[in-house]
């Protein structure tokens, strides 16, 4: 149990060295092997939609990865955007940031459960669609985005 009281607490608020932007944390929607994800709203919003999630972790090698996966994505029309990263300094504390969109109706876990298991020609045809392999996108991320699917 950590004795660190800042270690329990989740901050309030964000700011970004790389926008300028404040993002106010409004209530946590989600907690995994990243980190954090908050339901947010970007002070000054400049473009941006009134909501976006938050990820926050403690962890660069993390952090890093899915910045970089989210700039190959960034062209992909059903990828989530990343509007903002940065790093946010709280006295002795780090912490890693993503500003991205924000998916109202839940992520693919959401979407089988109520559509259910997908056939393997469904699974196919879409990735078919994607046209994954007439880009340049590493195979490591290819077979990332693959798998999410429940195959029936």
């Amino acid at each position: 149990m950590p004795t660190d009281s800042r270690a329990r607490t989740a901050p309030h608020a964000v700011a970004s060295s790389e926008s300028g932007r404040t993002y106010r944390l409004e209530r946590l929607i989600g907690r995994g092997g990243f980190g954090e994800v908050y339901l947010a709203s970007p002070q000054p919003r400049g473009g941006l939609p009134p909501q976006v999630c938050v990820k926050i972790t403690d962890r660069l090698k993390p952090w890093l990865r899915e910045a970089y996966f989210a700039e190959l994505l960034e062209r992909e029309p059903r990828a989530l955007r990343i509007h903002d990263r940065f790093v946010a300094v709280d006295g002795e504390r780090t912490r890693y940031c993503l500003a991205m969109e924000y998916a109202e109706h839940g992520d693919l876990s959401n979407w089988l459960a109520r559509q259910g298991p997908q056939s393997e020609r469904f699974v196919r045809r879409d990735l078919r669609h994607r046209a994954y392999d007439d880009c340049a996108l590493p195979m490591e991320l290819k077979q990332t985005i693959s798998q999410p699917y429940v195959v029936a």
